[in-house]
């Protein structure tokens, strides 16, 4: 454990919001079970017991597919709704060089700007341990194709 710990690659993205409020980006993510509003999702379903809307979302679970094919199988572990903060962990389909990853969501407004952060944290199989620190210049270049699908929402 410990060696995991100090192998241990964290990272964050953070985007402006250019047609979208704060609020609206939210209660697009909020929707838990259906991100097929994402360019780069094709499927989701709700695969967890705690319905959208739910006061308190922690252990919510849903089956991702991205347009690559590949299924991830998350749950959420920590939901501030007026913070307009989740974070989540993928306990299947993990990338093949990742022994875990951990994501959280941030919207927040600064001087009138919207903001969407993407961070992480993800431990590297053990025979990759010792190329963490090319992961934490990869994974925010490749993470941050995905979070210009939220970003780059527009109001209807």
């Amino acid at each position: 454990l410990t060696k995991q710990i100090i192998n241990m690659v964290h990272f964050s993205v953070t985007q402006k919001a250019e047609h979208a409020s704060a609020d609206h980006i939210w209660d697009k993510l909020a929707q838990y079970s259906d991100m097929t509003w994402h360019p780069s999702v094709v499927a989701c379903k709700d695969i967890g017991s705690v319905p959208d809307g739910s006061p308190d979302m922690v252990g919510a679970r849903r089956l991702l597919t991205n347009e690559a094919g590949t299924k991830l199988d998350e749950t959420i572990r920590v939901w501030k709704p007026k913070e307009k903060y989740m974070s989540l962990s993928i306990d299947d389909g993990l990338p093949p060089f990742a022994e875990s990853l951990d994501l959280a969501f941030a919207v927040h407004e600064k001087d009138g700007e919207v903001f969407v952060e993407m961070s992480g944290d993800m431990v590297p199989k053990p025979f990759l341990a010792c190329l963490s620190p090319v992961f934490g210049k990869v994974l925010p270049k490749k993470l941050g194709g995905f979070l210009e699908g939220i970003s780059g929402l527009k109001e209807e």
